[in-house]
């Protein structure tokens, strides 16, 4: 059997280094496990980006195919609405987002978002009351599969936890918002109406037709408002 000369040197000196480091009384630095990303780590305060690069390495999910993901503990700075809604039903639809968060709680990873990466708790002072309940119940139901929400001040904690991304089924879903989330629930942001009526559109197609469940955001509602698209509840 060859034996590669570079190898040998490599494993060699690293033998050496973690001799001299425990002769020096130093501790020998642990080796950094893998973390695959959702969304940007810029808007992270500069020590905690600091921690988790030396804890961690780090693999953006953006730019690559799935199958070259890690099947590693995730880590979302951001979550957008479809992804929140539809990955809460079980569906990783189309986004990134999604499909990482989804994988990674079929097959029992660690999943933690960052609390302020979280797009609608920008607007939950001036949502509307239903789009609100739909979201908190998206919410709990991602809890309940093992989601962990937390803010940046505790984010390093909860990427260590080994119990982050196990289902809990501890948070329970307020009565007053359960029926607000079903199988049919469907939220039509603006880029989801974008995505209905192309240009193309001809002039008898341009209607969008409500059924029960649905829920037309504001920024939705102006854009077919400005495209001169009727709304007709089913």
């Amino acid at each position: 059997m060859q034996i590669d000369d570079a190898l040998v040197e490599l494993v060699t000196t690293e033998i050496l280094k973690r001799l001299k480091a425990a002769s020096d009384g130093a501790a020998v630095p642990a080796p950094r496990t893998p973390l695959l990303t959702v969304g940007s780590l810029d808007g992270l305060a500069p020590q905690t980006r600091a921690a988790l690069e030396a804890r961690h390495e780090i693999t953006p999910a953006e730019g690559r195919e799935p199958g070259q993901w890690p099947p590693a503990p995730v880590l979302l700075t951001s979550l957008g609405l479809q992804a929140l809604v539809r990955t809460a039903q079980g569906d990783e639809g189309c986004t990134v987002e999604g499909m990482v968060l989804l994988s990674a709680l079929l097959e029992g990873r660690r999943a933690v978002a960052l609390e302020e990466g979280l797009v609608w708790r920008r607007h939950k002072d001036t949502a509307p009351r239903s789009l609100v309940s739909v979201y908190l119940a998206c919410e709990a139901a991602l809890k309940n599969a093992g989601l962990r929400i937390v803010d940046e001040s505790r984010l390093l904690d909860a990427l260590a936890d080994p119990a982050a991304g196990r289902p809990s089924n501890l948070t329970p879903l307020p009565p007053n918002l359960t029926p607000n989330l079903t199988p049919r629930t469907r939220v039509l942001t603006e880029t989801r109406v974008q995505e209905l009526f192309p240009p193309s559109t001809g002039p008898e197609a341009r209607v969008l037709r409500l059924t029960p469940g649905d829920v037309l955001t504001p920024l939705a509602r102006d854009w077919l408002l400005a495209k001169k698209i009727a709304v007709v509840a089913g």
